[in-house]
């Protein structure tokens, strides 16, 4: 599915202004097709979630609590493995997935999709994913927080090595968007990612993810503008 600039703006919540700057400054994935930029939604949706963007997701009454999803998924410590494959491969078994054919699966996906870009998100954070969803046949969407034994390098060699990771599973692409917004504004708090990184109680964790959701509506907004770029009229 391919979005004009205007549906692109409306998924980012900023304005086409705004659109026009980030395919300049920020490397915002597009194509021009007769003069005009045209959008993939799966990429969209892979950059917003790197560049820790919220986003849009339409209808989204009665879709899971991403701290129900966290309940479910578990939050589990002292994951071992030495390199990116081995540390799939423990946080997948340890997760309430119906088959070993899913589990090899989702970490071959996974592993396909660092292969074509790091999955980290910055201070020792990564959300390792497939390029697309990952739907399975699982009763409630899971989202599970995971604390590596070791920290180990996932993108920059010069970035801090990465120790804990986020990771979503889901039967619809709607869930997922969804609790994928949900997660990238909880993210972009700085009391609920001090919490996460300081490796707190998983009670303290969950009550300010309530808290958050509770005041989703409110607090959530249009991230910063990037500073206006010049030569705009030269991209469109």
């Amino acid at each position: 599915m391919h979005w004009t600039v205007k549906e692109a703006s409306e998924f980012l919540q900023v304005p086409e202004e705004t659109i026009y700057d980030w395919i300049r400054e920020r490397a915002l994935p597009a194509n021009r097709f007769n003069g005009r930029y045209h959008f993939n939604r799966l990429k969209l949706i892979d950059w917003a979630q790197e560049n820790r963007v919220p986003f849009l997701v339409q209808n989204g009454v009665n879709l899971p609590s991403l701290s129900g999803a966290l309940k479910a998924g578990g939050i589990h410590e002292n994951v071992p493995g030495g390199d990116k494959p081995v540390i799939f491969k423990n946080l997948v078994d340890a997760l309430k997935i119906p088959s070993a054919e899913d589990r090899e699966l989702l970490c071959q996906m996974m592993l396909s999709r660092e292969r074509e870009g790091s999955t980290e998100l910055g201070n020792g954070i990564a959300l390792p994913h497939a390029r697309h969803p990952v739907l399975l046949q699982v009763p409630e969407p899971l989202v599970s927080l995971a604390y590596l034994k070791t920290p180990i390098t996932f993108g920059r060699p010069d970035n801090p090595p990465v120790f804990v990771l986020f990771l979503i599973l889901s039967p619809s692409i709607r869930m997922h968007l969804h609790l994928l917004e949900r997660l990238g504004f909880a993210l972009h708090d700085k009391e609920f990612s001090g919490l996460v990184l300081a490796h707190a109680s998983s009670s303290e964790i969950m009550s300010r993810l309530e808290f958050l959701e509770k005041d989703f509506q409110r607090k959530k907004g249009p991230p910063p503008a990037p500073p206006a770029g010049q030569g705009k009229e030269s991209l469109r």
